[in-house]
């Protein structure tokens, strides 16, 4: 796989007329609105390209499909709830050490407090030695 420099290219391609028409494709991936519309009045490919990404883009099924911004907001969106429910998990976890080490010092059997956090015996005595 080759390494291109799109700045040289867009050189190359604009102020020397002699390069091939198949790096053109190239440039048009890297382009934005702006640049489709600089360069779409000095080549008709890239017109043409441009004329017909703007009708796709104005497709709202295909945008919402293929929307990186839309991915992008999902995955966003998925990590916020995992961190949330991860937090929730981990707040819930470190109350339950704090009421064994508590209900250890009030001197309340450790039969009584595993019961009470749903803990086993083992797991208070594990919090315990902690």
């Amino acid at each position: 796989m080759k390494e291109i420099n799109i700045e040289n290219l867009k050189d190359m391609c604009y102020n020397n007329h002699e390069l091939e028409e198949e790096y053109k494709y190239v440039l048009i991936m890297d382009m934005n609105e702006d640049n489709l519309s600089e360069y779409s009045k000095k080549d008709p490919l890239i017109k043409k390209y441009g004329e017909d990404l703007m009708k796709i883009n104005s497709d709202k099924k295909f945008v919402a499909l293929l929307s990186a911004e839309e991915d992008e907001k999902m995955l966003y969106k998925t990590r916020i709830s995992l961190s949330y429910k991860s937090g929730i998990k981990d707040g819930i976890e470190q109350e339950k050490i704090e009421t064994v080490k508590k209900f250890y010092e009030l001197g309340i059997p450790l039969e009584t407090i595993a019961k009470g956090t749903d803990l086993s015996v083992d797991k208070v005595k594990k919090i315990l030695e902690e």
